[in-house]
């Protein structure tokens, strides 16, 4: 499903499975998502921490908790990675890199989304020779 994705967009859902091991959550939230793209991509926000913090307080914190097998995606979280597909599609890209990803979040209405807003992240724009 991800061969498509470069190396950095592949560590985001690596990462996005991470945090849901590190909630009471079952399934990969947008806010899962969220959070694999900043450490991913720590220059966009220099509010990951509070960002990061806001997120926990939403969905919680539980690194004792242990998740066994495939974590499956949201709903949400589907719609996000498809909606990366198509913009980079769209834009004639080859790989689907993390700024796909991140337009794909704002695009949802969801927390995330909500929380890139308000802390005004500035979104990159996607480039085929810079697909992160």
């Amino acid at each position: 499903m991800f061969e498509q994705y470069s190396l950095k967009a592949r560590r985001v859902v690596h990462w996005a499975v991470y945090e849901v091991g590190q909630s009471p959550s079952t399934h990969i939230e947008p806010e899962h998502l969220l959070l694999g793209v900043l450490r991913e991509r720590p220059d966009l926000s220099p509010d990951e921490p509070e960002i990061r913090k806001e997120i926990e307080s939403q969905i919680g914190h539980n690194p004792m908790l242990s998740k066994h097998g495939e974590v499956p995606l949201s709903d949400a979280s589907k719609r996000i990675l498809k909606r990366a597909e198509n913009e980079a599609h769209i834009r004639a890209h080859t790989l689907i890199g993390t700024e796909h990803i991140l337009f794909a979040i704002l695009q949802e209405n969801s927390p995330a989304s909500r929380l890139l807003l308000a802390h005004s992240l500035s979104l990159p724009a996607p480039t085929e020779d810079r697909a992160d």
